[in-house]
């Protein structure tokens, strides 16, 4: 079972599914304890309900079906997992910073200097970015970062939009979600 939005923020409904055929068994108006509850009372064979962290549910099926086993489904386990994987990896990343970069000195790494260095040698020559990007064959934004990097470091930062990102030596990582509980600060060893 799982609560959808008919309308988002306005008007929510619940749908229940055998985890086993896949098939829809019934959809529910709202998202409460009291219409959960009335549907399980209903149809009292259930023994096994998997469901979302929500607590009006576990509440619902707590009082209709105390005997029932809640489980949490496969996408919640995950997302869940994610959600402490992102704060635990946030919650070390001073320590990892503290250690260094790891080594590298593979080809991606060679190319990254190479790049930099042509990027930098042409706007020391007063080439402008269009023109820099158009010689080197490089995007203007990828000129850009290069460019706004004054010295090279492998690996090299440069900034980029995404949902999440963890960069070794950062001092600060964004993350979109921050799950209860979770992992507690770094400690020094």
């Amino acid at each position: 079972m799982d609560d959808f939005a008919l309308r988002r923020r306005r008007h929510y409904a619940t749908v229940l599914i055998n985890a086993e055929t896949r098939e829809r068994i019934d959809v529910l108006p709202g998202r409460t304890a009291d219409v959960l509850e009335a549907w399980l009372r209903a149809h009292p064979g259930v023994q096994i309900v998997c469901r979302d962290g929500s607590d009006a549910y576990a509440e619902a099926i707590r009082r209709a079906l105390p005997d029932a086993v809640q489980v949490a489904d496969r996408w919640h386990l995950w997302h869940n997992f994610d959600e402490a994987v992102l704060k635990g990896v946030a919650g070390h990343s001073a320590c990892w910073a503290k250690a260094g970069p790891p080594p590298r000195d593979g080809t991606r790494a060679q190319t990254t200097r190479e790049r930099w260095r042509q990027v930098h040698d042409l706007l020391g020559k007063g080439v402008g970015l269009l023109e820099c990007a158009r010689r080197l064959n490089l995007s203007l934004n990828t000129v850009k970062r290069y460019g706004h990097v004054a010295r090279i470091s492998i690996p090299i930062t440069l900034p980029f939009s995404s949902r999440s990102r963890f960069t070794i030596g950062l001092s600060t990582v964004t993350i979109s979600a921050t799950p209860p509980g979770g992992i507690g600060p770094c400690r020094e060893t």
